[in-house]
């Protein structure tokens, strides 16, 4: 055999096996095994069982790897229950028999694993937004939970109402109170709560008197007013006993005594009060004198006025040594607290004046003479300088007037007695028009 020929018949035989080793190869990893593997369930309790199914094709060992690191040769279609205690990965080795042989672990295996986690108890986050409100407004719950078959909320409503896994509820409180989020599943329940609380607002009230200090039978102006009270009552509104009132209001009373108001305010739990005093005392007056009056006529205006006053109620206020004479003067002076009313009068006097002569001669004459007295009392509130009346009243007296070469009649104690008699009449007669 010629050289060039055995050299082709070599390289045909080659060919021929190499392309027979590539179809068997080809063959081989285009038959491979196929494994379903399935568990009952992903997660289960500590200690709970899981069953796990498989079904391989296509394969001449088959081995199961579970709890036990070990491989367990197994049949092709079969299931197991094993009980986890942690989390396990399952996994079925499904091999061709005479491939596994030329250990080639990528040649004829296949692998299939399942993992079957511990199912822990649900987890709860469960919060209020406020966690403390007033009496009547609201409050958002909210909740987050992971982990959970079925979630409850009681306090919401009369009975436990289920909820989504997370989510949010508005209430509102009108008083204290505690909610709680229940969540369950297979490895047990779990709950919290969360206490909202609902704040009574306090209970306050004030109240005033003016003025705080009047003359006796004047009118004060009580005001008073409340915060979240349901009842207020007041004790010194024309009795002992208290009176109530509405929560916020005014008054005007007389008062014939220093008076205490003490005014008291609920809400049937928490109680507030206040007080308020009016002193109450006599009027009280100040004479301020008579404009052009004398020393005589002044002796029998004053005690007539003051005495008049005096029998009335009022208090007179002294006022001594220099100082105002007109109730302008008064007013504007440091004093003028000191009095509820003031006293001015202003006196015109005729002097005497004769009518009939009976004796007439170069060393005497004797006549009888007349007097007259106009006097003027206005009467004037102190505070606002109101001028509450005016009156006027007249008086008149007659006496023998002797006069000699010695001195003049209206010089003698009988004049000035007789003068003093006219200022008393006329402040009688004016006194008597006067409202006191």
């Amino acid at each position: 055999m010629k050289k060039e020929t055995l050299i082709a018949l070599i390289v045909g035989v080659t060919a021929t096996l190499i392309g027979t080793v590539i179809v068997v190869l080809m063959g081989v990893v285009a038959t491979k095994p196929t494994i379903t593997l399935a568990v009952d369930s992903p997660k289960v309790v500590s200690g709970g069982k899981v069953r796990v199914s498989w079904d391989v094709k296509d394969a001449d060992i088959v081995e199961f790897i579970g709890t036990n690191p070990q491989p367990e040769h197994v049949a092709r279609t079969d299931q197991k229950t094993v009980v986890i205690t942690q989390e396990t990965t399952f996994r079925i080795v499904a091999s061709i028999r005479w491939l596994r042989s030329l250990n080639l672990p990528w040649l004829g295996t296949e692998v299939s694993s399942k993992t079957v986690t511990i199912l822990s108890p649900p987890s709860i986050s469960f919060w209020s937004e406020p966690s403390n409100v007033l009496s009547g407004e609201e409050a958002t719950l909210r909740w987050q939970t992971s982990d959970a078959d079925r979630i409850l909320i009681f306090g919401i409503e009369s009975g436990p109402i289920p909820v989504d896994a997370s989510g949010s509820h508005s209430v509102n409180l009108n008083k204290t109170k505690t909610f709680k989020i229940e969540a369950k599943n297979r490895a047990g329940i779990v709950s919290k709560s969360v206490t909202v609380i609902a704040r009574i607002p306090d209970v306050s009230v004030h109240i005033s008197a003016e003025p705080s200090d009047v003359e006796l039978g004047a009118y004060a102006k009580i005001t008073w007013n409340s915060r979240n009270a349901s009842k207020v009552t007041i004790t010194g509104l024309g009795g002992v006993e208290s009176k109530t009132v509405e929560p916020n209001g005014s008054v005007e009373i007389p008062l014939n005594e220093t008076t205490r108001f003490e005014i008291t305010a609920t809400d049937g739990n928490t109680t507030s009060r206040d007080t308020a005093i009016v002193t109450v005392h006599q009027r009280r007056l100040v004479f301020l004198g008579t404009q052009n009056a004398s020393e005589n006529l002044d002796q029998g205006i004053r005690p007539e006025v003051e005495n008049s006053f005096s029998s009335k109620g009022y208090n007179l206020i002294e006022f001594t040594g220099e100082g105002p004479t007109s109730f302008e003067q008064y007013r504007n002076s440091s004093r003028r607290a000191d009095a509820d009313y003031a006293v001015v009068c202003k006196a015109t006097v005729s002097g005497w004046q004769g009518a009939n002569t009976l004796i007439s001669s170069p060393w005497a004459s004797v006549k009888n003479s007349r007097m007259d007295v106009t006097l003027t009392i206005s009467l004037v509130r102190m505070r606002d300088g109101n001028q509450l009346a005016t009156k006027t009243g007249k008086g008149s007296v007659t006496a023998t007037q002797i006069r000699t070469s010695y001195g003049d009649f209206s010089k003698t104690s009988e004049a000035k007695t007789k003068e003093i008699e006219a200022a008393q009449k006329a402040t009688r007669a004016a006194l008597a028009q006067l409202p006191l």
